[in-house]
C-alpha cells in the first residue's frame, strides 16, 4: 500500500501540473491528498514496528518535521516558480525520495508472520533488537 500510496501521490502531482480544467486539477489534487495522507499514515505506522518504546516518543515527534518543513517552504517555492506549473512540478517531483523507502525498508515482521515467513520475521526482530 504505501508503493501505491508513494506512486500515486508522484503521478497524480506531476498530473496536476497538465490539468487543462480547473475542475479537474481539483480533482486531481484531492487524489494527491489522499495520496499524502496514506504514504504519511503508513509510513507512521511502519516506522512505530521498527522503533522500540524507549524511542516511539521521540521518533514519532521527529517523523511529522519534514511535512512541517514542506509547509513552511511552500511560500519559498511559489516565490522561485511564478507559474504554477512549475510550482506543481517542483512540489510534486521531489515525492520520488519517497521510493527509496523500498530499498531501505525491510518488511515488517508482522507482514512476514502472517505470510508464513516466521523464520525471516525472527532474523529481523533480533537485527532490530541489536539496534
Amino acid at each position: 500500500m504505501l508503493l501505491f500510496a508513494v506512486i500515486l501521490q508522484l503521478v497524480a502531482g506531476v498530473a496536476a501540473a497538465y490539468a487543462p480544467s480547473y475542475g479537474l486539477f481539483t480533482f486531481i489534487r484531492l487524489l494527491v491528498g489522499m495520496a499524502v495522507g496514506g504514504t504519511m499514515v503508513i509510513g507512521f505506522v511502519l516506522l512505530m514496528e521498527y522503533v522500540g518504546t524507549k524511542w516511539r516518543v521521540t521518533v514519532s515527534s521527529l517523523y511529522h518535521v519534514p511535512f512541517n518543513m514542506g509547509h513552511m517552504l511552500l511560500p519559498v517555492f511559489g516565490y522561485f516558480f511564478r507559474d504554477y506549473v512549475n510550482f506543481q512540478l517542483a512540489i510534486s517531483v521531489p515525492s520520488v525520495i519517497l521510493l527509496v523507502y523500498f530499498c531501505v525498508l525491510p518488511e515488517t515482521a508482522r507482514w512476514l508472520i502472517a505470510v508464513k515467513r516466521t523464520d525471516e520475521a525472527i532474523q529481523l526482530l533480533e537485527r532490530i533488537a541489536k539496534m
